[in-house]
């Protein structure tokens, strides 16, 4: 099931939009991460079925988004935002006390992009 590396990705792109401070973007991909989640079946068999926005909290843009990663394994505008902050947002976002915007703050005043460069940077 992709259930899980679908939210993952949808979890990853909100904190990149919470680090850019966009409004609004990141609720919703939260919103549809917890729905991705919580699903009862596979994701491909509801996108086969042509249902993706029938998922509460999926709608056109995010539904076209996980259609293209169902299909070729990669969705661009993660690549994009991913490219824009090279750093691994699941990683220290991980870390308690740790939020997308102070992940943001690591990376541009400390250089930090890992979890291993934040533990290294305190040794």
């Amino acid at each position: 099931m992709k259930n899980q590396e679908i939210a993952t990705i949808l979890r990853e792109i909100a904190d990149f939009l919470e680090i850019r401070e966009v409004e609004y973007k990141p609720r919703a991909y939260r919103t549809a991460v917890r729905n991705v989640e919580s699903l009862s079946e596979d994701i491909e068999a509801i996108y086969e079925r042509g249902e993706l926005e029938e998922i509460e909290g999926v709608g056109e843009s995010i539904s076209e988004k996980i259609a293209e990663y169902l299909e070729t394994g990669k969705m661009s505008y993660y690549e994009e935002l991913k490219a824009d902050l090279p750093v691994d947002i699941e990683a220290l976002t991980s870390v308690e006390g740790v939020g997308p915007k102070t992940a943001k703050r690591l990376y541009l005043e400390l250089d930090v992009e890992t979890r291993d460069d934040l533990t290294s940077s305190f040794e």
